[in-house]
């Protein structure tokens, strides 16, 4: 009885509901549909309606439509090839073309998925990035004036319409400024990059005011996920992209999984202190970005996606993006973009700290070498030379490898040989010394002949010790 009341109230309210709704239906809002000609009238880009942006004291004020054209622009040098896009102003492709030797041009790169007959570029940027921001992306975190600030913007370095290409030749260096003005809410961004044909590193200045004033923080995106595109599986010798900042006095190594797993805030990840330099880095290639002046606000961000690995299965991966802060003064930053090798990034170091009043910077930090830092990497730039030089000697690594480990063999071998010597003379010995211990375990403590076993089984370990055949090779 009880289920037949309740089941006859429900479908009462059901009818109720419903006709009501019939009967009595909501006054419908007019709205402005984009395909009636009547409530959309045909005007000029310059004629629509502002956009409210909100000023550096959070009030809101009117932007200036969008009516810069779009272009896409491309800067090549012996070392690398950058697209840009002009809106937002940031770079879509980055490949590397050679890895730069200082005895020579160095030889070309390619990525690891080429084969023989089909040799396939060393593109860093992911070709889909999902929600996330492309390279050299200027953010504030306020949404109304970052919508302004990913609009088309002006170019000047370069000329054409449309795709216009920049060519540098080896010791030229030239400059792009991407610049927009928006009369409505008073805001004014220059970004001017200069491009040195002989160095992976690119002076980037920027300039973000409003009605005058410097917009405060603001920060440069770098990602997501900077390394070699081609990598179809991340394995112990080809890691995942992850995040790497020079903080205070720390190095911060951040991986994706640490990111998107935050418990206070997933998929961010923010690094208090100064900021020195941070960037996104795979094994063997990195872009970093050095702030003109250390400041706070790092931030590193994830974007999980599906990747389909080789069995065509989908692998969960992250996209990891920094957020790395700028000035807004127009002081120049400094970014790098190449391999993560020894010398290159040395040199960049030295240069790029001379260029910031002797600032230290220690870009070669973005090498990961473990927790034996301390002595793998004071070891590996004097092995490392010595591979190059052989390599230069023979014109091949596989042959310089071999050299090199003969060398060190020969260099090594009078320790192996007293090593091995040493380790014969015990071996000789042990039955003398088997015996003597099987006499002494059975002798009293007052018996006279154990003071005299004692003796010679101490002068037997002392001519046939076994650890020397293993200290020498320590």
């Amino acid at each position: 009885m009880e289920q037949k009341r309740l089941l006859l109230a429900l479908v009462l309210s059901a009818v109720i509901l419903f006709g009501w709704s019939y009967l009595f239906p909501p006054p419908t809002p007019e709205q402005n549909n984009a395909n009636n000609p009547q409530a959309t009238p045909t005007t000029a880009p310059t004629a629509d309606a502002p956009k409210t942006v909100a000023n550096a004291q959070g009030e809101a004020v009117n932007s200036t439509p969008d009516g810069i054209p779009n272009k896409k622009i491309t800067v090549s040098t012996p070392l690398y090839e950058v697209e840009f896009d002009s809106r937002g102003a940031a770079a879509k492709s980055w490949i590397v073309k050679r890895n730069k030797d200082e005895h020579g041009e160095g030889k070309p790169l390619y990525s690891i998925a080429s084969t023989k007959g089909d040799l396939k570029p060393l593109q860093l940027i992911p070709e889909r990035i999902g929600n996330s921001k492309y390279p050299l992306t200027l953010v504030s975190g306020r949404g109304d004036l970052d919508e302004v600030l990913t609009r088309n913007y002006q170019v000047v370095g370069v000329a054409g319409e449309g795709e216009p290409r920049l060519e540098l030749k080896p010791g030229e260096k030239r400059t792009i400024e991407f610049s927009r003005t928006d009369a409505g809410s008073g805001l004014e961004v220059l970004k001017k990059l200069t491009f040195d044909a002989d160095r992976y590193t690119v002076k980037v200045e920027t300039r973000v005011t409003q009605n005058g004033q410097p917009v405060p923080n603001v920060r440069m995106v770098i990602g997501p996920s900077i390394g070699d595109q081609g990598i179809s599986e991340y394995t112990f010798y080809s890691v995942a992209p992850e995040g790497v900042a020079d903080v205070g006095e720390d190095i911060y190594r951040v991986r994706p999984t640490e990111v998107a797993e935050n418990k206070e805030s997933p998929n961010v990840k923010p690094i208090g202190g100064q900021t020195q330099w941070a960037g996104i880095a795979d094994t063997y290639f990195a872009m970093a970005l050095v702030p003109g002046q250390p400041a706070p606000g790092l931030e590193f961000r994830t974007e999980k996606y599906a990747y389909p690995d080789e069995a065509n299965k989908k692998e969960d991966r992250y996209l990891i993006t920094a957020f790395i802060p700028v000035p807004s003064d127009g002081a120049a930053s400094y970014l790098y973009a190449g391999p993560k090798d020894h010398d290159q990034l040395q040199a960049m170091s030295g240069e790029i700290s001379q260029s910031l009043s002797g600032r230290q910077i220690d870009l070669e930090n973005l090498i990961d070498y473990g927790f034996t830092k301390p002595v793998t990497r004071p070891l590996s730039a004097p092995i490392l030379s010595s591979i190059q030089y052989l390599n230069r000697l023979t014109g091949s690594y596989g042959v310089a490898i071999i050299l090199f480990t003969v060398v060190i063999y020969m260099l090594f071998f009078p320790l192996k040989w007293r090593s091995s010597k040493s380790m014969k003379k015990a071996q000789k010995l042990a039955p003398r010394m088997k015996e003597l211990q099987e006499k002494i375990k059975g002798m009293k403590q007052n018996d006279p002949r154990l003071k005299e076993l004692q003796m010679e089984q101490l002068r037997l370990m002392k001519e046939g010790n076994p650890l020397g055949g293993c200290l020498p090779l320590l």
